[in-house]
This record gives C-alpha cells, sequence and structure tokens, in this order.
C-alpha cells in the first residue's frame, strides 16, 4: 500500500494549464494554443534528481511536460525553475529545467521538439 501511495504522489505535479481547446496563459503573458497538453507548475529544485527519470520510465505524458518546459523557456527566457501558473518565481538558486529534460530524455521521454 506505501508503494502506490508513494506512486500517486509522485503523479500529482505538475499539472495540466490547458484548456480543452489547447488554449494556455504563456510565460509571456499571452493566450497560446496547441494540440498538446501543457503542464506548469513545476518544483524544479525538488525534482530533478530523481522524479524526471522515474516519470519518463512510467508515464507517456512525460514527453508533454518536457515539451511545456520547453515552451515555458521558449515564451519566458528560461526553462522553469520553479513556476506556479504561468509565471517563474525565481525563488531557488541553480538551474535545474536542463537537468530534467535531459533526464527525461534519457530515460525515453523524446516526443517532444528539443
Amino acid at each position: 500500500m506505501q508503494f502506490y501511495t508513494a506512486l500517486y504522489h509522485v503523479l500529482q505535479n505538475p499539472n495540466v494549464a490547458s484548456d480543452v481547446n489547447g488554449q494556455y496563459m504563456g510565460f509571456d503573458g499571452d493566450v497560446h494554443t496547441t494540440s498538446r497538453t501543457v503542464y506548469q507548475n513545476f518544483s524544479g529544485w525538488d525534482i530533478y534528481r530523481s522524479w524526471a527519470a522515474l516519470t519518463a520510465l512510467i508515464a507517456p505524458e512525460m514527453s508533454d511536460i518536457l515539451q511545456s518546459m520547453v515552451l515555458d523557456g521558449q515564451q519566458g527566457g528560461l526553462l522553469p525553475r520553479w513556476s506556479q501558473e504561468s509565471s517563474e518565481d525565481f525563488i531557488m538558486t541553480g538551474d535545474p529545467g536542463p537537468v530534467i529534460v535531459a533526464s527525461g530524455f534519457a530515460f525515453g521521454a523524446r516526443d517532444f521538439d528539443l
């Protein structure tokens, strides 16, 4: 039971941010439309060591999550560090975004635009 509870907690974040019509608020403050599911709310510092690798192994949505991070970087100027909604909080030091994207890619999430 503890294993499944822990697995449930792993998959709680990030959250879906796009609407059913594909629209979402980007990091640039504009409304964008995409055919993919867009995710937001990344706690980069907390997830870069193991979450990205595990999620890439067990969740097919990881490619959409990584694509969302790339879109955040394109629209906001950097991959998210510790973002909430469609904005970067700049709370955490370091740069976990590239590590998350690289780990996800290394463990099999490759269906996204590098």
